[in-house]
């Protein structure tokens, strides 16, 4: 299907040759499916220029977009958003939501959720080494939603 000299084509004959396959080799091409409507992940040199990927002289996107004083591993959450964005019906619901609490009134407030490592307590729940910080932490995201619900 594809015309003579196009970029596939190329590709895989350069692949053919080096592969030292015969010419008419068939290969089968992965498309993604026509109605996804996923975006695609940005380039390695894009994601560099514009912050999102440490790079020497160049500041951290995520760093001029959040408040200061944000936690890490909120930044590090919206850094895997912008690098690698989710299906559509993911991103709008994610915007549907975003946008029901920006129109919240502002006598009403949302709860502070404490930011802890799913993985790190996890891991000192398992080993059985969970001390009473970790605890703790749990227990204040447990009242948080608590006050959300």
């Amino acid at each position: 299907t594809d015309k003579p000299g196009s970029f596939l084509k190329s590709v895989l004959d350069a692949i053919r040759v080096d592969a030292g396959l015969a010419p008419e080799a068939i290969f089968s091409v992965a498309a993604p499916p026509p109605n996804s409507m996923r975006a695609r992940p940005l380039y390695l040199s894009t994601a560099a220029q514009i912050g999102l990927i440490p790079t020497p002289g160049i500041p951290a996107l995520v760093d001029a977009l959040v408040p200061a004083g944000t936690e890490a591993q909120v930044k590090q959450f919206l850094n895997r958003l912008l690098l690698h964005p989710p299906p559509y019906f993911e991103s709008s619901s994610l915007a549907a939501a975003l946008c029901c609490l920006q129109n919240l009134p502002h006598t009403q407030t949302i709860a502070v959720f404490p930011v802890i490592s799913a993985a790190s307590v996890s891991r000192f729940v398992m080993a059985q080494e969970a001390n009473t910080a970790i605890l703790t932490d749990v227990h204040r995201v447990l009242v948080a939603v608590n006050k959300t619900l």
